[in-house]
């Protein structure tokens, strides 16, 4: 946002506020403070469904808070590959195809 209206700027004061970040914060900054909230305010911690219900609401107001200051500010994040889940991907691949090839010679060629 390079010339963010009044409206603008009064959301970015309130994400800040409510991250506890100060004018000037870095990628790093954010990423520690919205660390700090989320699991302070995590529903996995919620002792009673009351509970439950406004850390889920906190933690909402958490994430569209950090995703508004990523765009102010303009923060990018490299695209890295997740290699735990390709690797899960790929195993869960195999095991689809070993099936189908055993249905297809069974269906074919009467092999069991």
């Amino acid at each position: 946002m390079d010339n963010p209206t009044y409206a603008e700027r009064d959301q970015i004061l309130r994400a800040m506020t409510l991250l506890g970040l100060s004018d000037g914060f870095t990628e790093k900054d954010l990423d520690a403070a919205y660390h700090a909230k989320v699991t302070k305010y995590h529903p996995d911690r919620a002792t009673s469904d009351d509970d439950l219900a406004r850390r889920t609401r906190v933690v909402t107001r958490l994430n569209a808070a950090r995703d508004l200051l990523r765009h102010h500010v303009g923060f990018r994040r490299e695209v890295v590959p997740d290699v735990e889940r390709l690797g899960e991907r790929l195993v869960a691949f195999a095991i689809v195809t070993a099936v189908v090839l055993q249905i297809l010679q069974v269906f074919f060629l009467g092999i069991p």
